[in-house]
């Protein structure tokens, strides 16, 4: 029983420090970030360059010395070698004397109490205190009793990985094969070199880590790297030019990862915060080595570049050699002569770094739940049940709110993925399950011929990869067509559409059932379920020249970033979370047009029929500028909602949100230091115009703004209604000024507005147009509708009303002959 109970106290109250390390590579196309990741673990080199869209491995060890040398190896460990290792250092351990009599000693009479500290016989409450060592002894009366109690009651009590554990220590000798206080997991996230995955790997990757940074020592800083997509060794898509050089992407990465919040990770009831670090490994190195005259920039000229261009990072960088500021590791990936004793050498001089992960204490049954867990799940795609960990925490003691408990803990160390929110009966061991998924969906809308990535027998319409690489947007039953290996069990494809709606992936499009028969068998149905994803679309900007003709009674606002900073990802976030808005005003994705032929990954249009104006979000890598074309009056409240939704975004990629600069003071300042500093204006909107100010020096004088092209963005505006606004002239042609009033007027025309724009004289051809080029959004076809009304030159109030009462809406007509005439 002692043994039992001794064990019981071990695995339920001590603890394991755990070494977390996470590691990132990031870096273009193939630039050898996945055979940099097989030399750095000394695995085999690859024999053909395989593109990674993105992949994510927990490689989980405990660092040992080995018997034959003094080396250092990282090995994968299980559980039941955890029980062993537990055993044998159980074994060695000098416990406290026990008693004689008894064979209990009073710590483990005192665990016992607290576990089942209500004991009795027969309905009769035993009187002895088992938390006094003074009570228990050989001349207690009921000592004996006690014992058999204690013997009966913990039988029950005593999870099944105790017995197990007691067997290992009857079965094994004293000798200890590793130290528990030596576990380690190694998280390494591959960030694959594809700009779609590199948006949305911060998703996965939460907290700082080591960052490796890949650059190709062949090539120069000042270069443009290509955009590649192989599968072993065969090239699948047009190679493109990227639009940022080796050193603009190398800083992108190190001031998207400094834009982030700071990890911080509580231990023993302290917040401990860590920093990221950077390291950056040169590849090819075989390709230029001994080579005296060359194209090529040498690797002294690219350290000192990348040192002057990120001076203030440098306390974050784990130099090569920092004595004579040799920044880049050059390496030659595929060597084979001496492979282990290079990667041993790599390996130690980075992870020896101070500061590198951080240690935490947990118990040693949740480090013993979570292998038994991960062993679970390795044969479903590293996914396991929530009934599955409460079985699992069962053997071990564990309630399912110790579980629950657990769980939350290892998501925040992303050990493991725990969406409670969204999927709380499901966790990820490893999330290399859900980035092949979004894997197998991302390229079909870059690579040219889809049978090299596609499944035997599996196909996709013209239309449908058309839908995909020029409109970013699915059907869901697209999951299905790719033979995606989902489990219907555990993980459907609903639940993965769930999860990319949670993480700001995709937005679903609104669909409304239609009951029209207007639009015939080749318009696709309108009831289908499509999703938009802004990271599939092509990676253009919008030209100034297009800016322009969009730019009428406003100006731009321009919301940027500190300029040391790039959150990365923030973008396409953004828009997302803007599309998925519950509250009023709802957004929606505006329509292709001659001047917008399709949205972009740098700049997507929206509408919004409350504030009645397209909206145009660029995507200015330092800045995001939004173009508004609606009326003045509605540009301060679009400001704040799109504050909100980006400080929603921002918590969602853990950003730092006083990176963001709403709109940012350009006055010559007293101090040269504000000058270099970005910060934003404070506003007064009491006075009008309004005037603005500087938030670091508050002795200069405000200055007021009295274009209302500019100060509209900075004060609210919408109790100002102008009597024209509200006009719907009588006798009179209409024009395009009059559509906001016509749809508050008309919203209730939902499925019928396609008949609607029958009787108002629209061809069904026209009509069918107008719904494709809306991606068969109600609310957005019925704006376009009414518009191309308004141009014929023949629209007027009572046409209108006509038509709605042909409709047989005279409840909308009579809405319409309330509105003034003049």
């Amino acid at each position: 029983m002692c043994d039992y109970l001794y064990l019981l106290h071990v695995i339920t109250e001590d603890t394991i420090s755990l070494n977390c390390k996470k590691l990132a590579l990031l870096g273009p196309p193939k630039v050898g970030k996945t055979a940099f990741q097989a030399l750095f673990f000394n695995w085999l080199a690859p024999k053909h360059h395989h593109s990674t869209a993105i992949a994510s491995r927990s490689v989980q060890v405990v660092e040992r010395i080995t018997d034959i040398a003094e080396d250092k190896v990282w090995d994968v460990v299980k559980a039941e070698e955890v029980l062993e290792t537990l055993s044998d250092a159980i074994s060695d351990e000098k416990k406290e004397p026990e008693d004689k009599a008894t064979g209990v000693s009073s710590s483990t009479l005192q665990h016992l109490q607290s576990k089942t500290p209500d004991m009795s016989l027969e309905g009769k409450s035993s009187n002895v205190d088992f938390t006094s060592p003074k009570s228990v002894n050989n001349k207690t009366p009921m000592h004996k009793l006690a014992i058999k109690m204690a013997k009966q009651e913990c039988s029950n009590k005593i999870p099944v990985t105790v017995l197990q554990l007691s067997e290992y220590r009857k079965s094994k000798g004293g000798k200890r094969s590793r130290e528990l206080h030596k576990a380690t997991w190694v998280h390494v996230l591959d960030s694959g070199g594809q700009l779609q995955f590199a948006d949305v790997s911060r998703a996965f990757l939460r907290g700082n880590a080591v960052n490796f940074i890949l650059v190709k020592l062949t090539e120069k800083l000042s270069d443009k790297p290509s955009f590649v997509y192989s599968v072993n060794g065969t090239l699948i898509s047009v190679p493109s030019e990227l639009q940022m050089t080796n050193l603009q992407l190398i800083e992108h990465y190190v001031h998207s990862v400094a834009a982030s919040n700071t990890c911080t990770v509580s231990i023993d009831g302290k917040e401990i915060s860590t920093k990221p670090f950077f390291v950056i490994i040169g590849t090819y190195y075989d390709k230029v080595k001994g080579l005296f005259f060359s194209t090529t920039e040498s690797i002294e000229e690219k350290n000192k570049q990348i040192l002057s261009t990120l001076e203030e990072f440098h306390d974050q960088f784990i130099f090569h050699n920092k004595s004579s500021n040799e920044l880049i590791f050059p390496v030659n990936n595929l060597c084979w002569i001496n492979r282990k004793k290079i990667s041993d050498e790599i390996r130690e001089r980075i992870m020896s770094q101070e500061g590198i992960g951080f240690k935490v204490p947990i118990p040693i049954r949740w480090y013993l739940f979570e292998l038994q867990m991960r062993e679970k799940g390795s044969s479903d795609h590293g996914i396991v049940s929530i009934e599955s960990c409460y079985d699992i925490g069962t053997t071990l003691g564990m309630s399912k709110k110790d579980v629950k408990t657990s769980l939350v803990h290892f998501d925040s160390l992303t050990l493991c993925l725990y969406y409670e929110k969204v999927l709380p009966n499901v966790i990820f061991t490893n999330p290399q399950y859900l980035l092949d998924i979004l894997s197998g969906l991302v390229c079909t809308s870059f690579v040219v011929d889809l049978t090299l990535v596609l499944p035997k027998g599996v196909s996709l319409s013209p239309d449908t990869q058309q839908m995909l690489q020029r409109d970013g947007v699915f059907e869901e039953s697209i999951l299905d067509d790719l033979g995606l290996p989902f489990l219907e069990s555990l993980f459907p494809p609903r639940d993965f559409l769930l999860l990319l709606q949670y993480l700001f992936i995709v937005s679903p499009i609104p669909i409304k059932r239609s009951n029209s028969t207007v639009c015939d068998s080749t318009v696709p149905d309108s009831t289908v379920q499509r999703f938009f994803m802004p990271i599939l679309l092509p990676p253009v900007r919008m030209s100034e020249e297009q800016k322009k003709a969009f730019i009428q009674t406003c100006d731009p606002l321009i919301i940027t970033f500190n300029s040391k900073l790039v959150p990365q990802g923030l973008f396409p976030t953004l828009i997302v979370s803007l599309l998925s808005r519950r509250d009023k005003p709802h957004f929606f994705i505006d329509s292709r047009s001659p001047l917008f032929p399709r949205q972009l990954r740098h700049a997507v249009k929206l509408f919004s029929e409350r504030l009645f104006g397209s909206i145009f979000l660029c995507d200015n890598l330092k800045s995001i500028e939004i173009i508004f074309t609606g009326r003045t009056r509605h540009c301060y409240t679009l400001h704040q909602v799109i504050l909100e939704c980006l400080s929603a975004s921002a918590e969602l990629l853990s950003y730092d949100m006083k990176a963001l600069i709403s709109v940012r003071c350009m006055r010559h300042h007293t101090l040269a230091a504000s000058n270099d500093e970005p910060h934003p204006i404070t506003v007064c909107d009491t006075e009008y115009p309004p005037v603005v100010g500087c938030s670091l020096e508050n002795d200069h004088s405000p200055i007021p703004i009295d274009n209302k092209r500019q100060y509209c963005w900075l004060k609210d505006l919408s109790s100002v209604v102008r009597i024209d606004n509200i006009i719907l002239p009588e006798g009179s042609v209409l024009n395009e000024s009059h559509a906001p009033i016509i749809l508050k007027a008309i919203s209730k025309i939902v499925n019928e507005w396609e008949t609607l724009g029958l009787f108002l004289g629209i061809e069904n051809e026209e009509l069918k147009l107008i719904h494709s080029k809306s991606f068969y959004q109600i609310d957005v076809s019925r704006k376009d509708m009414i518009v191309h009304w308004l141009k014929t030159g023949t629209a007027t109030r009572e046409k209108l009303i006509q038509a709605l009462e042909d409709l047989g809406r005279n409840d909308v007509a009579a809405e319409v002959k309330r509105l003034p005439k003049h």
